[in-house]
């Protein structure tokens, strides 16, 4: 008996909060963050907006987290930006493999020899880069 009176009177505490927060149709609710005495304003300026324009697409997020398509082109992005840099930062490194190799293909490839070309390199030859250093 006892615990149905407790069941009962826990579904009447219910009813009860439920009804006092009913609200007529015309009602909006708005919900604010509560103003502490230790609140800090956020400001505006350093949220993230829902959308952003950049030169790799509309950028989307939802409450500062992007959605799906957002973080695919992102990576898409950061991927190729790492190709590209792979293949600027290799260009020495194949260029002087290149050379050296062309070197070892003239019987010079040993450390005490070295070939002095007559002529300046010029488009026709298929050195990838001369200037090996930057």
């Amino acid at each position: 008996m006892k615990t149905l009176k407790h069941i009962l009177s826990f579904v009447a505490m219910v009813s009860i909060t439920c009804l006092g927060m009913a609200q007529s149709p015309k009602t909006k609710m708005v919900t604010q963050q509560p103003v502490m005495k230790m609140t800090t304003p956020i400001p505006e300026n350093i949220t993230t907006p829902d959308k952003i324009e950049s030169p790799i697409g509309t950028l989307e997020f939802f409450d500062g987290v992007p959605n799906r398509k957002t973080i695919d082109n992102v990576y898409e992005y950061v991927d190729r930006a790492r190709a590209v840099a792979a293949f600027i930062n290799m260009t020495p490194a194949v260029s002087l493999y290149n050379l050296r190799k062309g070197n070892r293909d003239m019987n010079m490839g040993n450390s005490n020899q070295i070939l002095i070309w007559e002529q300046l390199g010029d488009s026709k030859s298929l050195a990838l880069t001369y200037n090996n250093t930057s």
